[in-house]
């Protein structure tokens, strides 16, 4: 049927709209879908040729719409077309629902039906007719996307409890509820309050957008963003939990000039409250159609914020709990005494490592299994151990038969209520503690004096070691200085080239030392931090090797097996170093000369693998738990020369990498030192 023809008959329909589109560059349909950009480009080239009068009231128009171009029609909702004017344009005939809004960025939907026109077999427009929708129609529309977005709000809950990372969760649950949404970009702001002047800013933690979008994540003027003095109209609306809602341009000019170059028509913030606090809010950016969101809409997206919120809050307060537990768990360990929690019914909920240290029972046989400890009570003392439900603090002391020695050690028990609010006991803290000793104390005054005289000549040594020898090089460097200035004038260029050579060595070694107990300090204290970088480890150990031959590995053998898929890693050169040299020159100084140093390295399961084996002394097993304490140092070995440093920094270069070290030994029969490193990428 012509045009005319079909114009004229639809001309006065009392409720069936009629538009005819047509473009001067007939494509084919199914180059449309290639992009985004296609399709769009298809609307800017597609116009409208005639149209009725119901077709303009339908569209809430007042004003023909003949010469427009489809995207002034489908423009505005182009989000919740797209996928519709695809189809229409790919088929010959289709019908279904489009949606359109009004001025006041409201949407409607409406019924159509398109025939389309074709020209050597290319689209080249189309009928579009539209008709209103009827009540249960429109309820039904609303009622499957209010369906759609409880669907996508359930996803983005499960979503926000399954994802192990904070972060990667959140943006997932972005990326569901922008694609249920069909917005442009949503994204989360957190706020603070500035304690000079009690204003809120923000900072943009997290962001979703469309490809075709440009992100603003990046966005500096977005961080630290000054929101009580930009959009106070948002921080009154938000504090008392409602939303921003509507289309920028209706917007006040401050608020036009934050969003407009970020190219946001229409837009939806709804606050982030946790326990009556402004936490943040949830954006939704339309960048390319304007539109209004419903109350129900509204209200299921401020529910979705808050338990992003939520998903924030639980991650930190996560994180503050492992952090208090990490730090009680350090300052319980640290104690002498044996420190141990009981619920109110006496089951032990917590226990110390000095437990482990006093006693030699592993904790976690004495948690599943109490008589573990109470089997080596005396028995005419159990009793003591079955406390009532006292209100006051109880003290016990009981023999305990140590099945080590068959001593008897005396052992003192001292428990505390602990109440809630209500005055209830919640739990019990005890205290163990070993007062053997104070009952004999009488008889071991004199080894105790002998044993603190022995510490004191020890450290003293140890003093007098250290002043030694940064007594030695400063003097080799005072004289160098004098002998320059008194004889400059007849010295050499090779005299000179000596001297200065002999300052530089003393003071490295005067460097050396310093760093040494440095070192051993930031070991002790758990402060040494890895700074990484491109590493050749190849040479690096090649060097350190050549350097300790004429040190404590002169005269010995150095088999050295490298087997690492790359030889440069991404690590810390200093603290490689120090491990290297520790391990190499404590190989060289316990082993015999003529005897073999091993050095292997290689890899697995995305670990580095350092191995150094000598065939010395090697160490009792006694004394394997404590050869990484500083200052410690053997019997056997008090003669050879070593300060009781290098193990203590070997140990804590290795953790400083999030590695690990391991010692296998038997005394006279060397000893192999294994050193596991993560492998970075």
């Amino acid at each position: 049927m012509p045009t005319h023809t079909l114009s004229e008959f639809f001309q006065n329909h009392p409720y069936k709209g009629f538009v005819v589109m047509e473009t001067g560059r007939p494509v084919d349909a199914d180059d449309l879908a290639e992009s985004d950009n296609a399709l769009q480009d298809m609307l800017d080239h597609l116009f409208v040729t005639d149209t009725n009068d119901r077709a303009l009231e339908l569209l809430n128009r007042e004003k023909t719409v003949i010469g427009s171009s489809a995207q002034t029609i489908f423009g505005p909702q182009y989000h919740a077309n797209s996928d519709r004017l695809l189809e229409i344009f790919k088929s010959q005939v289709n019908s279904g629902e489009l949606v359109f809004i009004k001025e006041d960025g409201t949407q409607f939907s409406l019924h159509s039906e398109t025939i389309n026109l074709y020209q050597n077999g290319l689209f080249k427009g189309l009928y579009l007719f539209l008709e209103k929708l009827n009540k249960q129609k429109e309820l039904l529309i609303g009622l499957r996307k209010r369906d759609e977005l409880l669907s996508a709000t359930a996803r983005v809950n499960h979503t926000l409890l399954s994802d192990d990372s904070i972060d990667e969760g959140v943006y997932n649950a972005l990326d569901i509820i922008g694609r249920a949404t069909a917005v442009d970009r949503v994204y989360v702001f957190e706020n603070y309050i500035e304690e000079s002047t009690g204003k809120y800013l923000c900072n943009q933690r997290i962001e979703w957008a469309k490809d075709s979008i440009t992100p603003q994540i990046d966005n500096e003027d977005l961080q630290n963003f000054p929101l009580s003095d930009i959009t106070p109209r948002w921080v009154e609306y938000m504090l008392e939990g409602k939303a921003i809602n509507g289309l920028v341009k209706q917007f006040p000019k401050g608020e036009r000039e934050i969003l407009e170059p970020q190219n946001i028509v229409s837009i939806l913030v709804v606050p982030i409250l946790i326990k009556d606090k402004f936490w943040g809010f949830v954006g939704f950016d339309n960048c390319r159609s304007e539109y209004k969101w419903s109350d129900t809409e509204v209200g299921v997206l401020t529910s979705l914020a808050s338990n992003i919120g939520l998903a924030y809050e639980r991650i930190r307060t996560k994180q503050e709990l492992m952090e208090s537990q990490n730090m009680f768990n350090q300052i319980a360990n640290t104690i002498d005494e044996v420190f141990y929690i009981t619920d109110p019914d006496q089951n032990l909920l917590f226990m110390n490592k000095a437990f482990e240290r006093i006693f030699g029972i592993p904790i976690d046989n004495v948690m599943q299994d109490p008589n573990e400890f109470r089997q080596h009570v005396h028995k005419d003392d159990l009793s003591k151990l079955e406390f009532g439900q006292n209100l006051e603090t109880d003290f016990t002391e009981v023999r305990y038969l140590d099945p080590d020695t068959g001593n008897t050690r005396f052992i003192s028990n001292k428990r505390f209520p602990v109440y809630n609010e209500e005055g209830e006991i919640i739990r019990y803290t005890g205290v163990l503690n070993d007062t053997t000793s104070e009952r004999v104390a009488q008889k071991n005054l004199e080894k105790t004096l002998e044993a603190e005289k022995e510490l004191n000549e020890l450290k003293n040594r140890f003093i007098a070691m250290i002043s030694h020898e940064i007594r030695t090089p400063i003097t080799t460097i005072v004289s160098s200085i004098d002998l320059i200035e008194t004889h400059s004038a007849r010295l050499n260029e090779k005299k000179k080239k000596q001297i200065n050579s002999r300052m530089m060595g003393a003071s490295n070694r005067i460097i050396e030392l310093i760093e040494e107990v440095l070192l051993m300090g930031k070991a002790n204290a758990g402060k040494m931090y890895a700074e990484y970088s491109k590493v050749d480890i190849y040479a690096l150990i090649h060097s350190i090797v050549e350097n300790q031959k004429t040190g404590s590995l002169k005269h010995r053998k150095v088999d050295i097996s490298l087997d690492l898929q790359k030889e440069t890693i991404l690590s810390d050169q200093r603290l490689l170093s120090h491990i290297l040299n520790n391990l190499l020159s404590n190989a060289g100084k316990y082993s015999s000369a003529e005897s073999t140093v091993k050095l292997s390295l290689s890899e697995s399961d995305n670990n580095m693998i350092l191995t150094v084996e000598d065939e010395g002394i090697g160490i009792d097993h006694s004394y394997q738990k404590r050869i990484f304490e500083p200052f410690f140092r053997a019997r056997e070995v008090v003669d050879i020369e070593g300060t009781g440093l290098g193990l203590p920094i070997v140990k804590g270069s290795v953790e400083a990498m999030n590695g690990s070290v391991e010692v296998e030994s038997n005394k006279n029969k060397g000893s192999i030192f294994k050193v596991l490193l993560p492998i970075k990428r």
